[in-house]
C-alpha cells in the first residue's frame, strides 16, 4: 500500500512559538525545548510516566493539554480562518498568539 505525504496543519510550526500545552500541563510532561528524534522520527518530547502518573493520582485523564491549545478552538468561520491565516502565513503565527491570549488568557481555565 503506498503512502501519502503528511498533510501540514501548520500547528507544528504554530507550537514553536506558542508552547501554551507544555505551560499549562499540570504533570509537566510536556517538553518546553525543541523536538527531538524518536526512533528516527522528529518529535516533541513527552514524559509518558508523568502524564498517566497524573492520570493515576486525579482518577481520569485530563486533556488540559489540548483545551489549551489555540487550534482546538471550536469549528466555525472565525476560528476556521485563523487556523488557515497561521498555516499559510507564518508572520501571523505571534499576533495569533497575542490575541489568543488577550481573549483567551495564558493559563487554562475549566468551564
Amino acid at each position: 500500500m503506498d503512502y501519502e505525504k503528511p498533510v501540514s496543519l501548520g500547528a507544528d510550526a504554530f507550537r514553536k512559538v506558542c508552547l501554551k500545552c507544555a505551560e499549562n500541563c499540570p504533570s509537566r510532561s510536556l517538553s518546553l525545548s525543541c523536538k527531538v528524534a524518536v526512533r528516527g522520527v522528529s518529535k516533541w518530547p513527552t514524559h509518558a510516566e508523568a502524564c498517566y502518573a497524573y492520570w493515576h493520582c486525579v482518577g481520569t485523564d485530563c486533556g488540559i493539554c489540548m483545551a489549551s491549545c489555540p487550534f482546538s478552538h471550536r469549528d466555525n468561520r472565525f476560528h476556521n480562518m485563523v487556523r488557515w491565516l497561521v498555516r499559510r502565513f507564518g508572520f501571523t503565527r505571534r499576533p495569533a498568539i497575542f490575541f489568543e491570549n488577550l481573549f483567551y488568557g495564558r493559563k487554562w481555565r475549566p468551564r
